[in-house]
């Protein structure tokens, strides 16, 4: 990492901490300006400049008048995107509750009282995850009679829903599974297993007068590593969700239940993907790995957390900044992990028709063509650029052995 990464990552563990300003020295202040420029970049790749601009200013670095309403207009627009966010969960919640609804409320508002500040924590739609079929047909119907529309997606763990008022677009999703379908078997049932039945619990955040419910805090946080790795074999994950991590292990980890959090980690095979994100927030972001010894990794490659942050901060906001960022085979690069990465793509394209096993051939191909297709000439990038990213991102699978028991891969 460079010494502008290293800045940023800092100013992120300051906006977390704000009492930590002693952490920087007066050489580091004095360097700072020097490396705004690189600083804002990656604040605005990753989505977090109204971070940035909190922690400049508990350093009391000098701006101009021109950077300093630029960062003010930033977040005066986070804070009234948030606060829309607000009330259009707040008339989701009203929905669900005079439709007699159990539901779980993901992420967005559930983490605002997590952060010292609202404005450090934005989000764009509204997650809920609605586990009974029946359920979750009631709900698209009583939203598609109020007005929602939904556009076709390629996601088959989630439907999108739309909601236009006073010129804004608000996108819900309403999940039946926490996360898509993934190359492995038996994670996908393990991960059905553990959220199946559970009981919400209530949540609240008092300064917008919201109440909600919720996972349990020891699934809440299986599910935030969940959602970054879904991003991760995906496109990447910016650090805006290791600020999430962070953010929520010091805010709630006195209610997780650590030995059955550890268990989900051994089934799933992610207890390697776990202590590896928690090791980058201990070591970038201030988490105290004291209170965390089970996250704690000593035989840890010493250079992986810097490669690993690397491919985090090049990601920016859920990969999106590089159109050869695609995916990444999560069992191997291996002729057939592409095939059942070809496979796994054509389940989520075609939802319906895969389920007909004699027409997998033809949806093979189409899939196929589709894929090259778009490259082309949507995404403007060649499929050899997507494949060699993909390859590159290998070794970070490789070591973070994802999806395995004991150094074994359970394949389903």
């Amino acid at each position: 990492m460079n010494p502008s990464e290293n800045l940023f990552c800092k100013c992120l563990r300051l906006c977390l901490h704000p009492e930590e300003t002693s952490l920087f020295s007066p050489e580091e202040r004095a360097r700072l300006p020097e490396h705004l420029p690189d600083c804002l970049a990656l604040a605005e790749k990753h989505s977090l400049v109204s971070s940035l601009y909190e922690s400049l200013c508990l350093l009391e670095i000098p701006l101009s008048p021109e950077d300093r309403k630029y960062y003010r207009q930033m977040v005066t627009g986070n804070a009234l995107a948030s606060y829309r966010m607000l009330a259009f969960t707040r008339k989701i919640l009203h929905i669900l509750q005079q439709e007699e609804i159990p539901y779980f409320l993901l992420k967005g508002a559930t983490l605002l009282d997590c952060f010292p500040k609202l404005e450090l924590r934005s989000f764009g739609d509204v997650d809920i995850l609605i586990p009974d079929s029946e359920d979750f047909k009631r709900l698209r119907n009583r939203l598609t009679a109020q007005g929602f529309h939904s556009e076709s997606s390629f996601a088959e763990h989630h439907l999108e829903m739309y909601d236009s008022a006073d010129g804004w677009d608000f996108l819900l999703e309403i999940h039946h599974k926490v996360i898509a379908r993934q190359a492995n078997g038996a994670f996908n049932q393990n991960v059905q297993e553990i959220f199946q039945n559970l009981t919400p619990v209530p949540g609240s955040f008092p300064p917008a007068n919201l109440s909600y419910q919720m996972l349990p805090a020891t699934e809440n946080a299986l599910y935030l590593l969940l959602h970054m790795l879904q991003h991760f074999l995906g496109s990447g994950f910016g650090i805006r969700l290791l600020c999430d991590w962070t953010a929520y292990l010091e805010k709630h980890g006195t209610e997780i239940d650590w030995e059955r959090f550890q268990t989900y980690l051994h089934q799933l095979g992610l207890t390697k993907f776990s202590t590896a994100v928690t090791q980058l927030c201990m070591q970038f972001l201030g988490l105290d790995a004291c209170n965390f010894p089970c996250l704690s990794d000593a035989s840890q490659d010493k250079n992986f957390p810097d490669i690993f942050m690397k491919e985090i901060l090049d990601a920016g906001t859920f990969g999106k900044t590089n159109r050869s960022r695609m995916l990444i085979m999560s069992g191997g690069s291996k002729f057939s992990q592409y095939f059942i990465e070809l496979h796994r793509q054509m389940k989520k394209r075609f939802q319906r028709l895969c389920k007909i096993p004699p027409l997998w051939p033809f949806l093979w191909i189409t899939t196929c063509l589709c894929f090259l297709w778009n490259n082309h000439f949507l995404r403007k990038t060649k499929t050899k650029d997507i494949l060699d990213t993909a390859r590159k991102r290998q070794h970070l699978v490789k070591e973070l052995t994802l999806f395995q028991k004991g150094g074994h891969d359970d394949e389903g």
